[in-house]
């Protein structure tokens, strides 16, 4: 108490008045927030970031239309020829010039990440843990664990169940996000390869590449390996190819998204997008698309609002969009769903995972329920699926909640429903402008448990008859009537007997059997109306089983 305030005091007392009290102190002003950075377009000021659409890609119109964007003041930040688009800034005026020239100018969107939603008090307590260190390294190649009271996401899929079976070994999922602290203990050796393409936060092996911390998160719920914290991914044996599009602050351009998706669109790769916004863009279209036909498959959070509307890229076809689910396997409150953009739904609220660092955080979001269906696709493709969102599919836990849509993934009984076999390669990319083909990834029953249709019956084998055996014929009595001679000979008669016939038999025929529906019976996925709506069809194989004939 301060001098002054004890005088007043003293005063009051002695007056008769009430004994003093300390003034109360006031409560702490809030923390300021720290501000957002800015999303830097990379344009002079004054000038704007767009899209152009500028011809066929590697030919002469192509720099023709590089020849217009000088010549109207454009200058290039990124060209995409194979999408015959580039990202240009353009001053001010120089919109009509490109549209006299020929291009096709049009706004570049921008997307975010799906912000995670607040955890809830009881599991946030787990939030930022330290740790780690020498004990991390050491216990990296053992065999994966977890704590059951944070990742409960875990055994609530059985991912325990899977990992005897598969670990996700040498199948590379790419993280298309804020980057990634390769440098954190929980993914020791796990990145490899990858590329920053906004600037600024190179990605790789052993750096720490993420200044947002989102892009960290879904890495651990992807591939985490066992670090000193008893922390598990749900794929700890696959790899981790990191590529920034989003800045610091969370946003990016929809070219640098492309750029990603384009980089790491090949065959056998796992791509996870935890983004999104509301426009989408013809050139983001076409990136997933090339990917997808090229041989990746592109997983995507539905998004955050909790209702129906739609949003990119979850929106376009070939992706598969993850609902997220609860602890009680309903419907998390803030997630989005239907629409024709659900596929499926995981576990995506109160999710721990690694932050930078080497800390950990709790977060919920459809943004922590895309990679762990990404992570199970990851233990499908290690053991040689041939097609693993049908799997999936084929594998779920219908829950209660018909706004699950396709039910909630199932680890263990996706990954012992496969046969090991060869990991399938895909032919060469389709040109672009090709004909895109009807998707083959699963959707949409409404709720409830999906009616699989019947397969249908094979005709049995055609019966063959067999010859029947011929019998031999009885004697043959004739009359034998001598020539007439000069004398005559008095007419006789003689019995004459064939010699026996033996019957030949008739060959045995086995008849050869149609196509049967067990084993060689594929179930697919067709389209159903003009939504993501699909219905299971099953089929013989293309190469009936047959014995040959003698």
């Amino acid at each position: 108490m301060n001098q002054p305030l004890r005088a007043l005091c003293a005063a009051a007392i002695l007056g008769g008045g009430a004994a003093c009290q300390p003034t109360p102190t006031p409560p702490p002003a809030p923390p300021t927030p720290t501000p957002v950075p800015m999303l830097v377009s990379g344009c002079p000021p004054g000038e704007t970031r767009m899209l152009v659409t500028t011809g066929a890609p590697a030919t002469h119109a192509y720099e023709a239309a590089v020849d217009a964007l000088d010549a109207a003041g454009a200058t290039v930040l990124l060209a995409l020829p194979q999408y015959r688009t580039s990202a240009v800034c353009a001053p001010a005026g120089a919109v009509g010039a490109l549209g006299a020239a020929g291009l096709d100018p049009r706004p570049d969107p921008v997307l975010t990440i799906l912000e995670p939603a607040p955890s809830t008090p009881a599991l946030s307590t787990y939030a930022g843990r330290q740790g780690g260190g020498a004990l991390s390294l050491r216990m990296a190649l053992l065999a994966p664990t977890y704590d059951p009271a944070a990742q409960w996401h875990l055994p609530k899929i059985d991912a325990l169940g899977a990992w005897s079976i598969s670990t996700g070994a040498n199948v590379r999922v790419a993280i298309i996000d804020t980057g990634v602290a390769c440098d954190h203990p929980g993914l020791a050796g796990q990145c490899s390869g990858g590329a920053d393409h906004v600037g600024g936060r190179p990605q790789g092996p052993d750096l720490p590449g993420d200044g947002n911390g989102h892009g960290t998160h879904v890495a651990g719920i992807v591939a985490e390996v066992l670090d000193g914290r008893d922390g598990s991914g749900v794929a700890p044996g696959a790899h981790i190819e990191p590529h920034r599009v989003l800045d610091d602050g969370g946003s990016g351009w929809l070219s640098n998204v492309a750029a990603g998706v384009a980089a790491a669109g090949r065959a056998g790769m796992m791509i996870n997008m935890s983004l999104g916004g509301p426009t989408g863009d013809p050139l983001l279209e076409a990136a997933i698309g090339r990917a997808t036909r090229a041989g990746a498959i592109i997983v995507v959070a539905r998004g955050n609002s909790g209702g129906t509307g739609r949003s990119y890229p979850v929106c376009y076809e070939p992706t598969v969009g993850v609902v997220a689910t609860n602890a009680s396997d309903t419907r998390a409150y803030f997630s989005d769903y239907g629409g024709g953009c659900a596929d499926v739904g995981a576990p995506g609220q109160d999710i721990d995972s690694l932050w930078p660092g080497g800390d950990r955080k709790n977060l919920s979001g459809t943004s922590m329920a895309a990679p762990a269906v990404a992570g199970l696709v990851a233990l499908l493709k290690s053991r040689g699926d041939r097609d693993p969102l049908t799997t999936i599919r084929a594998s779920v836990d219908v829950v209660s909640d018909q706004t699950v849509t396709g039910g909630r993934v199932n680890a263990a009984r996706a990954v012992r429903m496969i046969q090991p076999g060869p990991t399938v390669t895909a032919g060469p990319t389709a040109p672009p402008g090709s004909p895109r083909p009807t998707p083959t990834h699963f959707d949409a029953y409404p709720g409830g448990t999906p009616t699989p249709a019947p397969i249908a019956t094979l005709p049995p084998p055609s019966t063959v008859v067999p010859s029947p055996t011929r019998t031999p014929s009885p004697p043959v009595t004739r009359t034998v009537t001598p020539t007439t001679t000069a004398t005559t000979t008095p007419t006789s008669t003689r019995t004459v007997t064939p010699p026996p016939q033996t019957a030949r038999p008739s060959p045995a025929l086995t008849a050869r059997p149609s196509a049967t529906a067990t084993p060689c019976t594929l179930m697919a996925y067709t389209r159903v109306g003009t939504v993501n709506a699909w219905r299971p069809v099953f089929a013989p194989c293309s190469t009936p089983t047959a014995t040959p004939r003698r």
